[in-house]
Formats: C-alpha cells, structure tokens, sequence
C-alpha cells in the first residue's frame, strides 16, 4: 500500500444525494470474496445517510453465489458488464439487454472448433462453453455451474444469451467482433479473459440507467475499481477512483488514488473521505 494518504482533489466535489458504483473483485472484496467488517460497516453508514450504494460486476448470474449475501448491502447490483441490474433487497431484475442472435451465432461460429480459444454463453439459467478444459472445469467448479458444451451456433438459447466470454486467445473473438462488424462489445476483464456485451452496454450506460431510476444526476456518481472493464465508469462519473491495487492505467486514469487496496478496506477509506466532503 502507498505510504502516505490519498489527496482528494479541490476540484472533484459532489453535493446532494449520491450514487456509490463499486467493482467487486479486486475493489471490493480481495482473495476471500468477503467484504470486510470496516467496508460493510461504511456502506451501512453511507445508506443511512439517504445515498445509494451500487455493486457494478463483471459477474454473472451463476458467480454472484460467493459473496455470501454480502451484496445485500448495497441497494442494487449490476451484472454482466452493465447487461443486467439487480435490485439487491429481493434480486429483482429491474433492467435487463439481450445480445444480438445473429451476432452470438456469428462469434460462436468463428470461435468453434479452435483449441486456443474458449467461448463462454450465458442466459438465464444456462452456461454454454465451446470448450472445456481443466481451466473451465476449474472455473465452473468454484461458481457451482454444470456448463452445457456446445458443438454448434445452433445448440445456443440464441435469443436469449445475456452476455458471453472468451478466455484464452481472445484475439480471435476481438478479430470476429472488428472484423464482422458483429453488433457486440467487448472489455478486458482479467488477463487473458474478456466479456462480451450487447453493443452499447457497458457499466456506465447500466449506472446512467440507474441515475434515472434514483433521480440522481450523472455528476453526482462516484464509480471506484481497479481493472480495465471499470474504466467506462470512473472515467465518465463525477469522480472516478481507483483503489491502491488498481492497474497503472487505472490509477492514471482516476481522479484519485486510494491508499488501501481490496484486502484493506478500500472502500471503507472510500466512504469515509465521500461523507467528509
């Protein structure tokens, strides 16, 4: 952790009722996927003063499983990259986007029958990887998923795929994505991994959809992370944040720096400077 604490800039003030966007792994929770006692403790703190505490994931809905309940203490989630929002009291779904059918068949199609690629397909109640290997074995175990493998497009819930990933040689994806002009996007969410959305969703359009919900107005967003797929929202909220084991281009990015990481309450520190504007 840096060895000094984190200036807050004179020019980054938020006034009224805010909207606290947070990543989870590697923000919010570190290598046990809890949140500390500190991070649960000012979140709880941060509600009671009447502003709104928002999860934005990666995750979908077969990895939520872990935190244990942990994302009650937020008023809502969103997963998928912003494909999904979960209102977190009942896990309502209160938005939801669909990809494209035809572009989900074009990638599976051009990801099927490589080794170097796998390409994950997620709809409600259903996973579906072109592939699996010790890697997918090991990743579906942890999330208590059973993935269907599929041999063909066709084998897909077509219309109803939500969001997709492709680890591995990702390049191929991104080539079929560019290349194809398939209507999808596509972020980094980890080394070797990116998800894949429906064209236009991100975290940021999920969060503008919850401004509009809340009555809360863009610029009144705090968006804190630490990877490449949070960089939409810390760069377009009020005031981004990245936390001190965010990566280089993260930390250079954000408005600020925190000086604890995902192990250390982060987001604890987070809350505290926010209710002390």
């Amino acid at each position: 952790m840096p060895g000094c604490e984190a200036l807050w800039p004179m020019d980054k003030r938020i006034t009224g009722r805010m909207l606290l966007a947070m990543d989870i792994d590697g923000t919010s929770v570190g290598r046990d996927h809890r949140l500390g006692e500190k991070t649960r403790q000012a979140l709880r703190r941060f509600r009671q003063a009447g502003h709104v505490v928002c999860f934005a994931s990666g995750r979908n809905e077969f990895d939520m499983w872990n935190m244990c309940g942990d994302h009650r203490e937020a008023d809502y989630v969103i997963c998928n990259t912003g494909g999904k929002i979960l209102r977190a009291a009942d896990d309502a779904v209160l938005s939801l986007h669909l990809a494209d059918a035809e572009s989900v068949r074009a990638l599976a199609g051009a990801c099927l029958g490589h080794d170097d690629c796998v390409l994950y397909a997620i709809a409600a109640g259903y996973m579906g990887v072109s592939r699996m290997t010790p890697g997918v074995r090991e990743y579906t175990d942890s999330i208590r998923c059973r993935p269907a493998v599929y041999a063909s497009a066709e084998e897909l819930p077509l219309a109803g795929v939500q969001v997709m990933m492709a680890s591995g040689n990702v390049s191929r994806a991104v080539a079929a994505i560019r290349g194809g002009g398939l209507a999808l996007d596509y972020v980094s969410s980890d080394p070797g991994v990116i998800d894949i959305t429906p064209r236009g969703v991100g975290k940021w359009s999920a969060l503008l959809e919850l401004c509009r919900m809340e009555g809360i107005p863009p610029e009144n967003v705090a968006a804190a992370g630490n990877y490449l797929n949070d960089r939409d929202m810390i760069e377009h909220a009020g005031i981004g944040i990245a936390v001190g084991n965010a990566v280089p281009e993260i930390k250079a990015l954000a408005d600020i720096v925190l000086q604890h990481d995902c192990e250390h309450d982060a987001i604890a520190e987070l809350v505290d400077k926010l209710l002390a504007m």
